[in-house]
This record gives C-alpha cells, structure tokens and sequence, in this order.
C-alpha cells in the first residue's frame, strides 16, 4: 500500500521561518497585578523621564523611581519592599573587569549600613579605558545595595 502524504503551505507559519522576537521596554521588574482586587489602586501620577537619569538619592525610591506603574501595594506583595528592608552590616561586593584585549582586573568593595551612597558614587564613575565588561558577585545583598544596582 502506497502512502500518500499532503503537504501544506504554513506561509508565515512554516516551521522553517524564524519566529520573530519581541521585547518589553523598558526592562525592570514586572509589576504584580491581583484581579482580585476589588478597588484597583490609582497610579502615580509622575512619569520617569528617562530610565539612566536618576538624581542622587533617587535609587531609595526604587523601582517606582524608574518604573512609576509600581504601586506600594504590589512592591509589597511581590516581596522587593521585604528585599529592600533587609539590612546586614556589611555588603561585599566582588567584581571583575574584563578589558577588550580579554585582561581580568578583580576588585573588591565593601559597602558598610548607612554608607550605601559612597556606593552609589562609586558606580557613578565611568569604567576605565578599555574595560567592556563588569561582573558583580555579591555577598549579603542588602536592601539598599539592591536598590542602588537595580536604579544603576
């Protein structure tokens, strides 16, 4: 018995055509919406002008400082409000830079409670010449820590 196969034309469907792909801006954290809500929280009035240009002292509001649809309510119930309060002494942060011609440069800081904006000024700083990548590793992530890379 000879097997009789049909071929169909997918068009733009067709497994061979690459799928294209979309993505979200900005890039930050989702905000959580309950439909259970029954009265839904007005949003902030204030949209972020530009994500990048944040005054000194802004990244304590992060995220409604860069993402301004971030109600109080769902920064609590996605948990970041208890990440935020989260407060050990010490912060160590490690981080290599990696130059254009592959050179590894390790480096160390130590961010100490209710220091965190020496932080902030030190990675407002341009990297060094030729330094195309910085990789952190973080140790205790405090609160404030995670605001002032998230903000970054």
């Amino acid at each position: 018995m000879k097997r009789m196969v049909q071929t169909v034309d997918l068009g733009p469907h067709s497994p061979e055509t690459p799928k294209s792909r979309r993505h979200g801006a900005p890039a930050g954290p989702w905000p959580w919406k309950d439909f259970s809500d029954l009265q839904p929280e007005r949003q902030p009035a204030v949209i972020a002008e530009s994500p990048g240009l944040v005054s000194p002292g802004e990244w304590r509001k992060y995220p409604q400082s860069l993402f301004p649809n971030w109600t109080p309510s769902q920064v609590k119930r996605s948990k970041i409000e208890e990440a935020i309060q989260y407060s050990p002494e010490n912060c160590v942060i490690r981080f290599i830079d990696i130059s254009n011609n592959s050179d590894f440069t390790p480096g160390e800081t130590i961010v100490r409670r209710k220091h965190e904006d020496d932080l902030w000024k030190q990675i407002q700083k341009p990297r060094p010449q030729g330094v195309t990548i910085r990789v952190f590793f973080l140790n205790k992530p405090s609160g404030p820590v995670l605001q002032i890379l998230g903000t970054k």
